[in-house]
């Protein structure tokens, strides 16, 4: 893969030279496996010789081939090739904006979904993930300035746009014709040559739904859609009629994403019919929340939500929800979302925005008797951290019940039973447990905590330059070895 010059980062202090040479040739011996990953690399003496550089220039070379992640010192056995050199391991995920629960997407919720499944994807995975956000064309970003930088410096194996669209007339167009760096765009109506297209129509998801739903027994469905609904109807009202299912023309509704919270009236007052559907197909992810809520205030008899399905947000669904896997995650930048009761089956997720003080997310179970059921499977509490100031130990409340947990209280007390993840990089958690609170009737959770960021900690963007060239002058007026 060779750097193309219009990315070339801006150079500060003396000018590459012979330390790029050394740079750029032992890279090429890495990408060709001539040095493959747990080689010994020749020693410095012969490095200087075949480069006809000076100790210092190899020096620099190697801080620099490390710090990308491309070799490793081992003290006096030498420098060896990294077991996962970037080019092979490293994939970068391209987000047109922020998925992050802080980053404020409202409208959108593919994305943020796509970025907390990546998080999981990545735990014990043979590959590593960096995400580069806020690339919508503009060079002037963060991500953007992190994403020329690694494409420039060749430490990836490849990448994936979640919305390259915004990529097409913009200096990140040339990426995509970048040799031997794979990237896949997840975009149906965007095409490039070179790329890797993954997209699924929204006709397609319209049949796989309804194949999903008569294999489940529905036999009356209706159809959410974003915007008219025109071409999806009439998709939608062939596919019923091929399965031998049943439809009516008001069970089809259309709403716009930008008037999202509509959807729970339509579904609301679509529930309260005397003629109702049993099963119904939502096209647009970001019409989930409002929609299963105006269900359950529809009197659709509870929900439930299967394993690739998530129940967020805040305000209230007052009937039963049963959680068969899939994901909690309430609020949205911390907040509260009410159920009348809440059955778990199956190894579940749940996502909580943390904060100092009462900035947290939290669930509160409204029905009487055993209102919150858990089972025996392995749970997962996803922390994500909403910044502000550092704070230490405290105690957050996950779930409010009204009365009694069900026998399964021993279990969730019991640490072994949770997988704690943390979105974040102030964590401090050595303490991480969750527990039963039978006398205020709360599961809450404890010995978790944020510290302070150092002031050192500024090496992406355009502070990195300036620390990397003062930490050269350091080490180059003491000397020393390549760390």
């Amino acid at each position: 893969m060779q750097p193309f010059p219009s990315f070339a980062p801006p150079r500060r202090g003396r000018p590459p030279g012979r330390e790029q040479a050394v740079v750029d040739g032992l890279k090429r011996r890495i990408f060709a496996q001539h040095l493959a990953p747990g080689d010994r690399l020749p020693l410095r003496t012969a490095i200087e010789r075949e480069f006809n550089a000076a100790p210092n220039t190899v020096q620099r070379a190697m801080a620099r081939l490390a710090r990308e992640g491309f070799i490793t010192a081992r003290g006096k056995r030498g420098t060896f090739v990294a077991p996962r050199p970037p080019h092979l391991h490293r994939i970068g995920l391209v987000w047109s904006s922020d998925p992050t629960p802080k980053g404020g997407r409202v409208q959108d919720r593919f994305s943020p979904f796509l970025y907390q499944e990546s998080l999981k994807l990545s735990k014990g995975a043979a590959f590593d993930l960096v995400h580069y956000m806020g690339v919508d064309g503009h060079t002037d970003r963060e991500g953007a300035r992190r994403l020329l930088h690694d494409v420039q410096s060749q430490v990836l194996a490849g990448l994936v746009f979640d919305a390259p669209t915004a990529l097409y007339r913009s200096p990140f167009y040339e990426i995509l014709d970048t040799p031997h760096l794979p990237c896949v765009l997840l975009n149906h109506d965007f095409n490039h040559r070179r790329a890797i297209h993954v997209a699924m129509s929204p006709l397609e998801v319209i049949d796989r739904a309804l194949d999903h739903l008569q294999a489940q027994g529905g036999r009356r469905v209706a159809l959410l859609t974003a915007g008219t609904p025109a071409g999806s109807s009439e998709h939608f009202t062939r596919g019923v009629a091929a399965r031998g299912l049943e439809t009516r023309p008001f069970w089809i509704q259309g709403v716009p994403p930008g008037a999202a919270p509509c959807a729970r009236n339509s579904m609301h007052l679509l529930m309260r019919a005397t003629d109702a559907p049993d099963s119904l197909v939502i096209t647009d992810d970001s019409l989930v929340e409002h929609a299963t809520a105006g269900l359950a205030d529809g009197g659709a008899g509870g929900l439930t939500v299967g394993s690739t399905g998530t129940i967020g947000g805040n305000g209230t669904i007052s009937g039963n929800v049963i959680l068969n896997g899939g994901t909690v995650a309430p609020g949205a930048s911390a907040g509260t979302l009410t159920l009348g009761a809440l059955a778990v089956n199956g190894s579940a997720t749940y996502q909580w925005e943390i904060g100092p003080g009462t900035a947290y997310d939290s669930v509160t179970i409204t029905n009487a008797g055993d209102s919150l059921t858990f089972d025996s499977s392995l749970k997962t509490l996803q922390l994500v951290d909403l910044g502000g100031s550092a704070w230490t130990n405290d105690t957050f409340v996950l779930f409010r019940y009204s009365s009694t947990l069900n026998d399964n209280a021993a279990f969730i007390a019991n640490a072994t039973n949770w997988t704690f993840s943390f979105v974040g990089s102030r964590w401090t958690n050595a303490n991480a447990r969750v527990f039963v609170d039978t006398t205020n009737n709360y599961i809450e959770l404890t010995g978790v905590g944020l510290i302070p960021e150092p002031s050192t900690i500024f090496l992406l963007g355009s502070g990195f330059a300036t620390l990397y060239w003062a930490w050269r002058r350091r080490r180059g007026s003491r000397g020393g070895t390549c760390e």
